[in-house]
């Protein structure tokens, strides 16, 4: 691979990890901080889990937005760990998407009331989940 070849991969694999995912995971948590409803979370996994742990759900909500910001800003703050916080992110994504989609769900609540289907939303996260594997931005 040329060295020009490389660079634009790097480019590419650093706006992707620092730009493009960050701005992704911040967009569903202003959703869900703008809703303010946890009833809209993903209902067969994240909210049975706040359920099953006996949690206020409200609390929980907020703590699940307090935890994106916290991986929005990782990604953006610290170029060491843009990548792994993206990639843990749009796993995290993934599996509960395929969760909910294996329960049936319509809706995950991932970007409020109004979210796509769950298979949607999985189309979009794996595909930036295998783009961030695929382009490294190097170091």
């Amino acid at each position: 691979m040329t060295d020009q070849k490389r660079s634009a991969r790097q480019v590419a694999g650093l706006i992707l990890c620092r730009g493009v995912v960050p701005l992704w995971v911040l967009i569903g948590a202003v959703f869900k901080l703008a809703e303010a409803n946890p009833a809209l979370l993903p209902k067969n996994t994240v909210l049975s889990l706040g359920h099953s742990l006996g949690l206020n759900l409200d609390i929980w909500l907020a703590s699940l937005i307090g935890l994106e910001l916290l991986a929005v800003s990782v990604m953006v703050l610290v170029a060491r760990f843009a990548r792994p916080m993206a990639i843990f992110m749009l796993a995290s994504f993934c599996l509960i998407l395929i969760g909910e989609m294996i329960q049936g769900a319509s809706s995950c609540g991932c970007l409020g009331a109004n979210s796509p289907s769950p298979g949607t939303m999985l189309l979009i996260d794996a595909t930036l989940l295998v783009a961030v594997v695929v382009l490294s931005p190097g170091r």
